[in-house]
């Protein structure tokens, strides 16, 4: 229960807002369905006849797209139009997340660019065996998560770190 300024508090829009359908099981597995098979069908087109030779991420995209488009005509059909706040929230919503993420991405090939893993390993050539390297690289990896906030953010920034790493070292385990 409520008390003190969370009683006296009005409701949030979104937290009123119910839908006759709510929970049913089609709006959850027709749109995956629907992401999934035109995720493959993609594949086959772009590989021009073989699921192996298509394009995985041009697939991807065009699957989120043509889901994305199939949800915006579902809402549209359910409410009876769009509603400008309906963008605005969800860009609120997303905008923090696409931000670390393209960050992260940007400072991983930041650190590819300036070489940091050669410079690394030029460091720590003296050392007779790379026996160290998997407890430091996990200890960097929580402290880059730590600051990140983001497990992505985290592979953007320390897999073009220690692969070359792991390459001088020539770890195979």
């Amino acid at each position: 229960k409520a008390f003190g300024p969370m009683a006296r508090a009005t409701p949030r829009e979104d937290a009123n807002t119910t839908d006759s359908n709510s929970g049913l099981a089609k709006d959850l597995m027709i749109p995956l369905l629907l992401m999934v098979g035109t995720t493959f069908s993609l594949m086959f087109w772009t590989g021009g006849g073989s699921l192996y030779r298509g394009d995985g991420a041009r697939s991807v995209l065009g699957a989120v797209f043509m889901t994305l488009i199939y949800l915006m005509g579902l809402y549209r059909w359910r409410r009876g139009g769009f509603s400008n706040g309906i963008w605005v929230r969800g860009i609120q919503r997303t905008a923090g997340a696409v931000l670390v993420l393209c960050l992260a991405s940007i400072m991983g090939a930041l650190l590819k660019n300036l070489q940091l893993a050669q410079t690394v390993a030029q460091m720590l050539s003296g050392a007779e065996s790379g026996d160290w390297l998997v407890p430091l690289t996990f200890l960097a990896s929580c402290l880059v998560s730590l600051a990140t906030g983001t497990s992505w953010g985290t592979f953007a920034i320390m897999i073009p770190v220690a692969f070359p790493l792991a390459h001088t070292f020539e770890i195979t385990e």
